[in-house]
């Protein structure tokens, strides 16, 4: 009779352990699975955020090649716009304007070459290829029209110029 009595007690005492281990195993898996949900949304939050930041960052940098390009294209207009004087056949005596024309184109060529060089991220490789190639021709052109005192000499660099201008475009 004792030995069937202890087989009882030990047999509800381990039922019992079963019991409560098995609600605080359930228990516990309940609490992981509630603070796995809070720690993936918490970082699927961060992920938006952070995501939203580098959104913004990348808004701001384009916004900033945005003016940066257009900044480019005004300067290439003006650059242009100088070179196209230099082009015209000058009068037998505008020399001197001719020289002041030239001096003007020289500073709006470094102003453009070195704002193409310093912004030279926000470009393509090609398009800064370009830009240079196309204002080396003209750049040519002045310091010859500014440093060449003859008329005669002029001409020939114009004529050079207009021949290398057509290769371009």
């Amino acid at each position: 009779g004792g030995t069937a009595f202890l087989a009882v007690i030990a047999w509800l005492i381990r039922s019992l352990m079963q019991q409560i281990l098995s609600r605080d195993l359930e228990r516990f898996r309940s609490d992981l699975r509630l603070t796995g949900s809070r720690e993936i949304e918490s970082l699927k939050s961060l992920l938006s955020i952070e995501a939203a930041k580098e959104q913004i960052r990348f808004s701001k940098l384009q916004e900033r090649r945005a003016v940066v390009i257009a900044k480019a294209y005004k300067k290439l207009v003006a650059l242009k716009c100088a070179g196209a004087v230099l082009t015209y056949e000058p009068l037998e005596n505008d020399e001197d304007d001719l020289k002041r024309q030239a001096d003007e184109f020289i500073d709006r060529y470094f102003g453009f070459r070195s704002f193409i060089e310093e912004n030279a991220i926000y470009f393509s490789e090609e398009a800064v290829k370009v830009a240079m190639k196309l204002d080396d021709q003209v750049f040519n052109l002045s310091l010859g029209v500014r440093y060449h005192s003859s008329p005669a000499d002029v001409r020939e660099l114009i004529q050079r110029y207009k021949a290398a201008d057509k290769e371009i475009e």
